[in-house]
């Protein structure tokens, strides 16, 4: 699981995750990995961005909206995207 700096960080997510097999981080980008299966961001998430991540399932962000998220590639890789606002 990768979370982005400053909305969220790897201490507030990984309580969130307990019990699981997930390990939380924080790279920079360009994020790449076989493993990530989720990401917990902010900032713009492009079809280039899903691409080097072929294990992703689900793109969470903490805005308002989510018309920085490239909705047409996670669609054709079957991968969730929701909004958290708050």
């Amino acid at each position: 699981m990768i979370v982005e700096e400053p909305v969220f960080t790897v201490d507030t997510v990984r309580p969130w995750l307990d019990g699981s097999d997930l390990i939380v981080e924080a790279p920079p980008r360009p994020w790449i990995g076989d493993d990530v299966v989720g990401l917990l961001v902010w900032q713009a998430v492009s079809a280039a961005d899903i691409d080097r991540l072929p294990s992703l399932r689900v793109i969470v962000t903490g805005s308002i909206g989510f018309d920085h998220i490239d909705l047409k590639a996670a669609e054709q890789r079957g991968i969730w995207v929701c909004n958290v606002p708050d």
